[in-house]
Formats: C-alpha cells, sequence, structure tokens
C-alpha cells in the first residue's frame, strides 16, 4: 500500500515537473513566422472595417456604426483594433520624439528589459499626446474631465481652427467624391464609458514604451481590477518583436477557466470530434497576440490577463525594438490599480494559470483530428 503512494506521489512529481519545464520552454519561445500569421488573422476578428461614405451624414452614421462595433468587441472580448490611428507623418514625428528620450537614457524606469517613459502633465509631450486620442476629421472636442484641452495654447487652438475650415472647404468641393472614415480613440473612449454608466473618467497615464531585443516576458496583470481602457500604438510594426498577449474574455466578471475546459474535454470524449476553437464563444477566451501594424492601435479593458512578450528578435530575424505610445483613461473614482499586492500576485498566477491550461486545450482539437483521420 505505502509502496503503491510513493510510485503514485514520484509519478505526480515527475509528471507536474515534466509540465513545468515543458511550459517554460514554450513560454519563453520567439515566436514563429506562422504563430504571427496566425495572430494576424485572429486579429482580424476584433478590427472592424470602416466603410467610405459619400456624404458627411451618411459619413456620421458610418462612424457610429463602426464605435458601436468597436464598443460591442470590448464588451465581449475585451479588445479591438483602431486602424491608422497615426498617419505616416505622425508616424515619423513620435518615433523621433521617442527615440530622443530613449537614446537620452534619463527618465527611465527599467523593468524585464523594457524602458518606461513616463510622460507627466509638465512634459513637452503631454499636450500632443493627448491629442493623439482625438485625431480625427470631425474632432469630438475635449474629453469628460480627462483631456485637459485647456492646457493647449492659443496658437493650437487657431491653428484647428482654420484645419477644421479648410477641411470643410475641402469636403464642399470633393462633391461625391468618397470621404474616408476615421474613428479617433476618443470616439471609442466616450462611447465605452458611456454604456457603463460612468460620467467621469480621466487620462491616468501617458507612456513611450520600448521593448528592447532579449526582453522577457512580463508577468500576468491587469491594468486596473475596475473598468477602465488602455490603448497601444504601434511606431513600428509589431510581429515577433514583444507584442502584448492577451487573454479575450478574461475582464468579464463571471470570467472561469472552468466551464471552457469542460466543454472542450466532454465534447472530445464523447464525440471523439474537434472542438471548434474558431468559433465566436471559443475565440472570446483564446490568448491573442497584438501583432499590429504601424499606426494601428490595441484598445483592451483594462480588467484583462494580459503581458509584453519577450523580443526574441536576436534569435528570429530582424533584430527591432518595438517602440509604443501608451494611454490609459480610468473612471475618475476608481484609479489604478485598484488592488494591492496580495491580489496583484495572485492574478500574477492566475493569469499564467489560465494561459498553460488554454494552450493545453488548443492542443485537443489537434488531437481529435489526428483521431478522426485514423478511424476514417
Amino acid at each position: 500500500m505505502h509502496n503503491a503512494r510513493d510510485v503514485l506521489a514520484t509519478t505526480a512529481l515527475v509528471g507536474s515537473a515534466y509540465f513545468y519545464a515543458s511550459y517554460l520552454s514554450h513560454d519563453r519561445r520567439a515566436l514563429s513566422d506562422d504563430e504571427v500569421a496566425h495572430a494576424r488573422e485572429a486579429l482580424a476578428r476584433v478590427t472592424p472595417s470602416p466603410t467610405p461614405s459619400t456624404s458627411a451624414s451618411c459619413s456620421s452614421r458610418a462612424r457610429d456604426a463602426l464605435v458601436a462595433s468597436h464598443t460591442h468587441n470590448l464588451s465581449k472580448f475585451g479588445s479591438t483594433v483602431v486602424k491608422a490611428t497615426l498617419s505616416p507623418h505622425q508616424l515619423v514625428e513620435w518615433n523621433t520624439r521617442a527615440k530622443k528620450e530613449f537614446d537620452a537614457g534619463q527618465n527611465l524606469v527599467w523593468n524585464s528589459g523594457r524602458a518606461h517613459y513616463i510622460i507627466s502633465d509638465r512634459s513637452v509631450h503631454y499636450s500632443e499626446m493627448i491629442r493623439i486620442s482625438s485625431n480625427c476629421d470631425n474632432d469630438v472636442g475635449g474629453s469628460n474631465n480627462g483631456d485637459n484641452g485647456s492646457e493647449r495654447t492659443i496658437s493650437s487652438w487657431l491653428g484647428e481652427f482654420w484645419s477644421r475650415r479648410r477641411r470643410r472647404s475641402n469636403k464642399t468641393s470633393a462633391n461625391a467624391e468618397s470621404l474616408p472614415l476615421v474613428v479617433s480613440l476618443q470616439h471609442i473612449v466616450q462611447s465605452y464609458f458611456k454604456q457603463h454608466g460612468i460620467e467621469r473618467y480621466t487620462i491616468t497615464q501617458l507612456q513611450f514604451l520600448n521593448a528592447f531585443p532579449e526582453s522577457s516576458n512580463q508577468i500576468w496583470h491587469r491594468d486596473n481590477q475596475f473598468r477602465g481602457l488602455t490603448a497601444i500604438v504601434a511606431l513600428q510594426d509589431i510581429r515577433g518583436n514583444g507584442p502584448t498577449e492577451l487573454i479575450l474574455g478574461s475582464h468579464q466578471q463571471n470570467f472561469s477557466i472552468w466551464p471552457i475546459c469542460w466543454n472542450v474535454v466532454h465534447n472530445y470524449l464523447r464525440n471523439y470530434l474537434p472542438c471548434d476553437m474558431d468559433s465566436d464563444d471559443s475565440f472570446s477566451n483564446l490568448p491573442l497576440l497584438g501583432c499590429i501594424d504601424a499606426g494601428d492601435a490595441i484598445f483592451y479593458d483594462a480588467r484583462t490577463f494580459h503581458r509584453g512578450r519577450g523580443n526574441k528578435s536576436l534569435e528570429a530575424e530582424g533584430n527591432d525594438e518595438r517602440p509604443v505610445l501608451v494611454l490609459r483613461w480610468d473612471a475618475s473614482n476608481t484609479p489604478p490599480p485598484g488592488a494591492g499586492l496580495i491580489v496583484t500576485s495572485a492574478n500574477r498566477y492566475l493569469g499564467s494559470l489560465t494561459y498553460a491550461i488554454l494552450f493545453a486545450l488548443q492542443k485537443i482539437p489537434e488531437s481529435s483530428d489526428e483521431t478522426g483521420s485514423d478511424n476514417q
């Protein structure tokens, strides 16, 4: 009897050690081209497509519909992708600004091979970075207690006034020409907080962030235990050079990994049929890699489990840095992080456990595919 217990205990210990070693090896890997390609396909499902319009009124309705699609993605998946947040000219400007600060090396906070440059309200970048969130032909104006529009200079207001007049003149002369549909980050922010009945919110953080080559994975974490939004704006194409990784659906209050486990395993054991991991319900609980293009932004709910992956570009191709802009909004009465050290530590291990289980579950459909082909 004792020998049987010893054998079981030893087997469990060895199995656990093997699983843990395998998990660490998988977790620290450099992303393959296939993984990046798959991530790009997955991102398309949370990237609403704008539709060109031929009139201002149609453009307004189309914009409202596009904002609603983004808000739906945030509600269901906890994430959405906004295309062309920065113009090519703005990309050059912000790459130059960020590089200057990283090269100077002052006031940088280092974590896991990443350099964080926090932009305070006294920074020369502050007012201009806030304006990024309102990039749009039809600007939505200042935010709800958060955009500090009063800090703009008179010259910038005059410049915006004349710019709007020129845009209106151009639209009038264009007549039936197609009008590009542009949605600002602020449109989505306003819609998100309005949907949840939050009247007062504010920008809680602005920063330049660069994941340098050979940086390591961040710990799994949440930006806030309460509702809020984070936008990561890519200054370079993000592929295997340290994309943000999110566990979709983990922002929901009733989020639990066990129903997902049961549904997949039960389906496999009962029918020997592959579970459709591409369905909306399954997709909403999968890890997502933010392999977005330069100038695009990935939005996510502050309660979503996420981390920055290590930049393994020295091991792969490219040797690229991964500079991004980070903008965060939170409700005025629930500033981040909304949790103490104990909850933060618990989130770290819960995120890791969830990610490991989801990875294992993704392998079950592959196994059932092989079983099905053998039986045919």
